[in-house]
């Protein structure tokens, strides 16, 4: 199905997908006429038939338009970058934050509670959830994680299959709470919400696979460390910028300044001292 993203903003198509979506989020898909959504957009039935068939067609768009803007998200390549040996759990984090068009992202949200509430009724919209939402993201993340073995972030006995499902489980759980109306973004809500999860999950990951460094290594960053206090000193004696010794320092090491930032803040801690 070729989406228009609600023809022109504020058009009469539009505000029926915006209407149609909030009332099946608020009452079901089942529950809701086609009478109520035409009232809500403020058309009779007849207006509203010349741009869906069908209460169904409409449901169809919700999918499809969910479908195009998720699929479009691309993993920024400086997240990627980051992937690296001194990774963290922010730095997974980071490849996988979808972000929706700021103006649509509550539209968005209640899109993705419809679907869910009509995985169960709707074989189109089941497989969407299952293939896209589930499978796709397992995979995605099994992907995430072998590229940290590889780099030497992750241990090769970290078991990615278990590592990946979990994630996609709290993805799930959380889905199906803000369906039931006890999500975080609910009153009362309590406890930590799904990017915290995600987060301790991989705090969790690195605290138990984590690749410990070898003895030369750490003497290798404690020089590195060392050289870099004693060219900083002689910096600003000179008087220049202390980012602009990171940047030779960086050149000089091959590595970017975040690694760099990352390698001062690890070593600090290393030899108390504040960085």
């Amino acid at each position: 199905m070729a989406i228009d993203k609600g023809g022109k903003r504020g058009g009469t198509k539009q505000k029926i997908v915006h209407a149609a979506t909030d009332l099946f989020a608020k009452k079901g898909f089942t529950e809701t006429s086609v009478r109520e959504i035409a009232t809500a957009v403020g058309v009779n039935e007849s207006s509203l038939y010349n741009h869906f068939d069908s209460k169904g067609a409409i449901l169809e768009y919700i999918l499809e338009y969910y479908r195009q803007t998720a699929s479009a998200y691309q993993v920024p390549a400086e997240a990627l970058s980051r992937l690296t040996k001194d990774a963290t759990a922010e730095d997974i984090l980071a490849c996988m934050m979808m972000y929706y068009p700021p103006e649509e992202e509550q539209l968005f949200i209640k899109m993705l509670q419809v679907l869910f509430q009509e995985q169960f009724r709707n074989d189109a919209v089941r497989d969407y959830i299952a293939n896209d939402l589930i499978l796709w993201n397992e995979q995605f993340i099994s992907d995430l994680l072998h590229r940290l073995i590889r780099s030497g972030a992750l241990d090769t006995k970290t078991d990615v299959d278990f590592w990946a499902k979990v994630h996609v489980s709290i993805n799930y759980k959380f889905s199906a709470c803000h369906v039931m109306g006890i999500g975080e973004i609910h009153p009362g809500y309590k406890g930590k919400g799904n990017v915290a999860m995600k987060r301790t999950l991989y705090e969790v990951l690195f605290t138990l696979h984590g690749a410990k460094e070898t003895e030369d290594e750490e003497r290798n960053d404690c020089t590195m460390l060392e050289n870099f206090f004693t060219e900083l000193e002689i910096a600003e004696e000179l008087g220049i910028p202390e980012e602009a010794v990171k940047d030779l320092l960086a050149n000089k090491m091959e590595l970017n300044k975040s690694d760099v930032d990352k390698l001062l803040s690890k070593m600090a801690k290393k030899m108390k001292i504040k960085g």
